[in-house]
């Protein structure tokens, strides 16, 4: 199980689908065996509502699923359009031009970046080392670099060291 990977379709999107790495949980100590291994996923979720919803899913071998709830807030002003994960950090972009950092480790907010004038409508974090072509979102994003792109034509790089505005590429006539 673990080497296998799933593949979700982004239905908007023609390109090849994106590919998520489940986290494998190891056996509790009371059976050793590797077809009782658990399989969880982390999902996030922005809402026409303006809400983040952060969920667990655990799959277990002949178990019913398991939907536990991590977190919930009233994230944007608007409707929320993107979404990007790295190891310690959670972005959201919104139709109200902000792009909210969240920490996951704590779950709460870190603050907001100011910089399009536009809704956000792309979001990713940078891998640095992924040589393999595939694009793995959340689990193998390291965080350093975040890129949104609006539909004011303009995509930002901001260093998340301080999240500060690194770089701004300008040549896109129409939105991102």
């Amino acid at each position: 199980m673990a080497g296998k990977k799933v593949q979700v379709k982004d239905p908007k999107s023609s390109s090849k689908p994106s590919v998520i790495k489940p986290t494998i949980i190891p056996p509790t100590s009371s059976t050793t065996s590797t077809s009782q291994a658990k399989t969880q996923f982390r999902i996030y979720v922005g809402s026409y509502e303006h809400n983040l919803l952060s969920l667990s899913l655990i799959l277990e071998k002949e178990k019913t699923p398991v939907f536990q709830p991590i977190f919930h807030f009233q994230a944007h002003a608007l409707s929320i359009k993107s979404i990007a994960a790295a190891k310690r950090y959670l972005v959201t972009g919104s139709n109200d031009e902000h792009i909210k950092i969240y920490d996951l480790q704590k779950r709460k907010e870190l603050g907001t970046l100011l910089g399009h004038q536009g809704s956000i409508t792309s979001l990713r974090f940078s891998h640095e080392g992924h040589t393999d072509g595939e694009e793995v979102l959340g689990s193998g994003a390291s965080g350093k670099w975040l890129l949104s792109g609006s539909d004011d034509g303009k995509i930002i790089i901001w260093r998340t060291k301080d999240w500060e505005i690194f770089g701004t590429l300008k040549g896109h006539k129409g939105r991102i």
